[in-house]
């Protein structure tokens, strides 16, 4: 435990002595908060937040292949334990900042309130060919969430001309909006966002899917950026709690 404590005390040290700037990179479900976030951070603190999007697992290979970031936001667990594991990231830096929620979402109406029809929906849409579009499982997180729900209606797999994959979940919802699809699985987030759209939404009950724990992690990269270091920190604090609560993500315990 001492070698922990020694690192992070020093980490806040340097975060008080030094300004500077810092590239993070966060799962695509997280832009709209990110975007609150490092305003709120910027408006307090002397650092400087520059931000790029993609899929969880897209970012993972991206800090492998030599990337220039500082920290990274997953939409998962996984990557960050990886990168710790690899020797990318600082392990005692990793930390869940927020539980992802799936939603369904169409052009036409969907079941409101009833997981029964909402399941009779699906299983219907599936049975006359209709497509849906999911994000890419084997790098978005939501993606692997929409595939469990699929499994736990006994819907999936499904055949390959009914699934239209995005790169990520900010693909998918493109997929959705512009009709190319019957229905698809994104994030509630993207639905708060949503304010114009007349697409249907219906939250997909949550024991369908295992907990989307993203969580973020400090790289090797960052372990002497002030702006980094800092923002990691502005994510554990309650203005922050409020700000991605607003998004439409819940706080862990």
């Amino acid at each position: 435990m001492l070698k922990p404590l020694i690192m992070l005390i020093s980490l806040c040290w340097i975060t008080l002595t030094q300004a500077d700037s810092a590239l993070i990179a966060s799962a695509s479900n997280f832009q709209f908060a990110m975007r609150d976030l490092t305003t709120a951070f910027e408006s307090q603190y002397p650092h400087q937040i520059s931000q790029t999007y993609a899929a969880s697992g897209v970012l993972y290979n991206q800090v492998k292949q030599g990337a220039p970031y500082h920290a990274i936001l997953s939409a998962n667990e996984i990557y960050p334990e990886l990168l710790a594991q690899q020797g990318l990231g600082l392990n005692p830096t990793r930390f869940t900042y927020a539980l992802g929620q799936l939603v369904l979402a169409s052009t036409k109406k969907l079941p409101a309130n009833d997981p029964e029809q909402l399941t009779h929906y699906l299983t219907e849409l599936v049975s006359a060919g209709g497509r849906i579009a999911i994000a890419n499982t084997d790098t978005a997180p939501y993606g692997i969430a929409a595939q469990q729900t699929l499994a736990s209606l006994k819907l999936w797999p499904l055949p390959k001309q009914q699934i239209i994959r995005g790169n990520n979940v900010g693909q998918t919802f493109q997929f959705v909006m512009t009709g190319n699809t019957d229905v698809g699985f994104v994030a509630l987030s993207q639905r708060l966002q949503d304010k114009n759209s007349t697409l249907s939404y219906e939250l997909i009950p949550q024991h369908w899917y295992q907990p989307i724990q993203q969580q973020a992690i400090l790289l090797q990269s960052g372990q002497n950026n002030p702006a980094a270091i800092a923002f990691l920190a502005f994510l554990k604090t309650d203005q922050a709690k409020t700000i991605i609560q607003r998004h439409g993500y819940t706080i862990p315990d």
